[in-house]
């Protein structure tokens, strides 16, 4: 499908707009991704990119334990960004007021169900209009 063909072409944007947004306003975020896969390669490239900004990432089958020590680094006095998951263990459900969190950045690939409706529209992605719908969509300033 068109979407996992834009993957390598999204994930330079993503870590410019990420390191912008943080060196604009330093502090504590959250970057949630679609798949781990996906928060690996986007954190791989940003690491490489931004070693000055730290990161911690969640992973997978973390323990309760594990979970709580992550979410201990979000102080009031710390910057970085944490790479999670949607819909895993950091993706509702938590607390970090105040300085503890500034903001939040989610991607996703927006991948749609295997339908053969679906089916139809992705022959349609070699077109210059729908390439062009790829590419990564960004709401400035959303805030809870």
């Amino acid at each position: 499908m068109c979407s996992t063909q834009s993957l390598p072409r999204s994930i330079d944007p993503i870590c410019q707009r990420m390191a912008q947004h943080f060196s604009n306003r330093p502090g504590n975020y959250l970057a949630f991704f679609s798949s781990y896969a996906y928060l690996q390669h986007v954190l791989d490239a940003f690491r490489q990119r931004y070693p000055h900004i730290v990161t911690v990432e969640q992973s997978a089958g973390m323990s309760e334990s594990e979970r709580a020590g992550f979410l201990a680094r979000f102080t009031e006095q710390s910057n970085q960004v944490g790479f999670c998951v949607l819909g895993g263990a950091f993706g509702e459900g938590i607390d970090l007021p105040g300085e503890r969190l500034v903001g939040a950045f989610i991607t996703t690939l927006g991948l749609p169900a295997k339908t053969p409706v679906n089916e139809e529209i992705s022959v349609e992605c070699n077109n210059d209009l729908v390439e062009s719908m790829t590419m990564p969509i960004s709401i400035p300033d959303c805030r809870k």
